[in-house]
């Protein structure tokens, strides 16, 4: 069952399905198959805080191992008293050593094998911007990189670099921030390019509510991508919004090649979907431009649009100019479940909280 989940879950996570955000139905669906012990023992485990699917593969893990451990050093018998004995509450102090020596067994959040995140060699091979990413994508404190609190709550020791509120794996140089890494010590990288060689790759618009002085709202049309780090405002925008709460930086910004600017200006901001409830405040990296216009040459509409398909951009094949990108920081968290190929080579329509979304090939 373990081996199972893994491999349907990995699979999932190729053709990007939010996993992540499932766990509620995933562990009521995984404890609906368990027998009457198992049930007994994964309850016994449960606290007043919500378990999370890192919590259920821990535990089954726990009971592979229990059950491989007494199978090692025991003629076992269904149906035995040993049988009895082994299904009992994990927490029996009475247990062998054997068996409380792997039922303590961890599972990392980020490849699923039997070790903590910080010992991840794959984890560890990932650059610190990476790193923080993956943490915060998947709603782990960035303190101790374990998932079930806050980091307000969190009892780990801080930084050991910096001594500031988050792990030492995640510490970037010159960091100012109590509890992340601060925007103006962070080398920010973009994937978009505006100049692509393929120009039947269709680059994720949205239309979406920016909210400006005194509370007016201003739609702009924004570019999704996940490639980026940082998000990205341009001065266009800000001045039609009024924005006034603006603060200095000096940041470093590292493109395509290896290519060097320095922002100077950076401003929160609140953004809201126009088709439901969904809204975030976030930080943006003020910028004269972020790209061409998307896309770089306007294409005829798309033929075998479903009709009750709402898009995030209607006007997604009309070259036009963004003044908002949207990057990592909460891409995922766009996402909701509904995804349509267009054909064999056709693009792909992914259903987010600003709409559906046009993007890959287009064939």
């Amino acid at each position: 069952m373990l081996q199972t989940l893994h491999t349907y879950l990995k699979a999932l996570e190729n053709i990007k399905r939010p996993t992540d955000q499932w766990d509620d139905l995933l562990i009521h669906m995984i404890a609906a198959k368990f027998d009457q012990h198992t049930t007994v023992a994964w309850e016994s485990t449960l606290s007043s805080e919500i378990p999370n699917m890192e919590s259920m593969f821990q535990f089954l893990t726990q009971r592979c191992q229990m059950w491989e451990a007494f199978e090692a050093n025991h003629s076992f018998k269904s149906g035995s008293n040993s049988f009895q004995k082994l299904n009992k509450i994990p927490n029996n102090r009475s247990s062998s050593h054997l068996v409380n020596s792997t039922v303590n067994q961890p599972v990392c959040p980020y490849c699923k094998q039997s070790h903590n995140i910080y010992d991840c060699q794959g984890f560890l091979d990932l650059s610190v911007e990476q790193r923080y990413s993956e943490i915060k994508r998947r709603k782990l404190c960035v303190n101790c990189l374990r998932g079930g609190h806050k980091l307000e709550t969190c009892a780990s020791s801080n930084c050991r670099k910096c001594h500031k509120r988050h792990n030492s794996l995640l510490h970037f140089e010159n960091s100012s921030s109590e509890s992340e890494p601060s925007t103006s010590s962070l080398k920010v990288t973009s994937s978009n390019c505006a100049q692509i060689l393929n120009k039947n790759i269709t680059l994720s618009t949205a239309v979406i509510n920016v909210l400006g002085k005194n509370g007016k709202q201003v739609q702009f049309r924004i570019l999704l991508d996940n490639g980026s780090v940082s998000n990205f405002i341009t001065e266009r925008a800000v001045k039609i919004l009024g924005l006034q709460n603006l603060h200095n930086i000096n940041l470093p910004l590292i493109g395509i090649g290896c290519t060097s600017s320095t922002i100077k200006q950076a401003v929160k901001v609140k953004i809201s979907s126009i088709c439901n409830a969904f809204e975030a405040k976030l930080d943006f990296l003020i910028v004269p431009e972020i790209t061409g216009n998307v896309p770089s040459t306007e294409f005829p509409p798309l033929a075998n649009l479903p009709p009750n398909v709402k898009l995030a951009d209607p006007m997604y094949n009309v070259s036009q100019p963004v003044d908002l990108l949207i990057g990592n920081e909460i891409f995922w968290d766009l996402m909701c479940i509904g995804q349509i190929r267009l054909g064999k080579q056709g693009p792909i329509l992914q259903k987010t909280h600003f709409g559906w979304i046009v993007g890959g090939a287009r064939g």
